[in-house]
């Protein structure tokens, strides 16, 4: 699926969640940082990532602090590599982006403040120091 139809079918809900993995979150996150500027691909990204958890009737997942967290992350590493680069050279050059488990976020989080109230709905800073 190209990026402009996998970013279609995102926003107008029509997106098998099987196909909105992690990996679909970090492809649908990269294809709004090399779209906009960051400060509109955040605000974009999360307006239509609450519309289609809402519609999938998931809409308790929606977490904030990760949804920035990632977005940020992808833009720092897009901006690294060059914007024009495929999504396929972004995965490559990126691998621990996509490390299951969250492997990246306990690098940078707190157990307790990823699983806070607050986080679920507004960005916190990353409260320890990623190695």
């Amino acid at each position: 699926m190209t990026d402009a139809t996998f970013r279609r079918a995102f926003e107008d809900c029509s997106l098998s969640p099987d196909e909105f993995t992690h990996d679909g979150h970090l492809r649908m996150a990269w294809i709004y940082v090399i779209a906009h500027p960051l400060h509109e691909a955040i605000a974009l990204f999360c307006t239509d990532l609450r519309r289609y958890v809402t519609h999938l009737g998931d809409e308790a997942k929606y977490h904030e602090t990760i949804t920035w967290f990632y977005m940020i992350k992808v833009h720092e590493r897009a901006v690294e590599l060059d914007s024009a680069n495929s999504w396929g050279e972004f995965q490559r050059h990126n691998k621990d982006l996509f490390e299951r488990g969250g492997v990246l976020l306990k690098k940078n989080y707190q157990p307790a403040t990823l699983s806070s109230a607050k986080a679920k709905t507004s960005f916190i800073l990353p409260d320890l120091i990623s190695s």
